[in-house]
């Protein structure tokens, strides 16, 4: 599924099928609060599908709001209190970001990782087909 908030912000999701069933959630451009609420959406469809894993491919994002923030640190809080483990890797966390969850302290609450392919390899994902929501 894609989601092109009216900023030209880019939201996307796939479903790898596999075990443990996991979603790439594409971010792209300037993630406002507008976009917070089409991420929640997205989030919400991969939960619907039964997902066990979230990656979250940060690389295009240049810019996150406070309200971003806190959506992706309360829904990592909700996975691993689910799923009993880390659930939610982020990938290519560029620096502003990083140093925005370092000093809130919430670094913490997600597996960072440079590519998808090791993020996937951490969650010892078994199958790499692909299908969109």
């Amino acid at each position: 599924m894609e989601e092109r908030p009216a900023s030209g912000a880019k939201i996307e999701s796939s479903i790898i099928e596999g075990f443990p069933k996991t979603a790439i959630v594409k971010l792209e451009g300037y993630i406002q609060t507008r976009e917070a609420r089409t991420l929640q959406q997205v989030l919400s469809g991969v939960d619907e599908e039964g997902v066990k894993r979230v990656i979250l491919d940060m690389r295009g994002v240049t810019y996150v709001s406070s309200a971003t923030v806190g959506l992706l640190a309360m829904y990592s809080n909700k996975r691993k209190t689910e799923e009993g483990c880390d659930a939610v890797a982020m990938v290519g966390l560029p620096k502003s970001t990083r140093n925005v969850l370092e000093t809130l302290g919430l670094l913490k609450m997600f597996l960072l990782f440079d590519d998808i392919d090791t993020a996937l390899n951490s969650f010892s994902v078994t199958t790499r087909k692909s299908s969109d929501q």
